[in-house]
């Protein structure tokens, strides 16, 4: 079990103009198995419309899975999925990520 900082930023397009949004949390880490890893925690979002000077803070939760689909003594390659909710957006990504602990 670790406690993780997280952070997280998406980038979009919504008829012809952008949206974006970031979230910073603090988060607890699992690990059920040696390559799964499971990520939970409260944050603090920020919601960009295409208006500009149309940002929004607001509350929210973070949650994250990933598995490792290569482990190489400390280098690791994950699928992982990051989600955001908050009280006035969602957004989720799907990727790949290397760590080397």
């Amino acid at each position: 079990l670790a406690l993780v900082g997280a952070y997280t930023f998406v980038n979009g397009s919504a008829s012809g103009d952008y949206v974006n949004g970031h979230s910073w949390a603090f988060a607890a880490q699992y690990w059920p198995t040696s390559r799964l890893a499971l990520r939970a925690g409260p944050a603090m979002v920020i919601d960009v419309d295409p208006m500009p000077g149309n940002a929004r803070l607001a509350r929210g939760g973070v949650g994250a899975v990933s598995f490792a689909v290569v482990r190489a003594g400390s280098f690791v390659l994950d699928l992982r999925f990051d989600g955001t909710l908050s009280t006035s957006s969602a957004f989720g990504m799907l990727g790949v990520g290397v760590n080397v602990n």
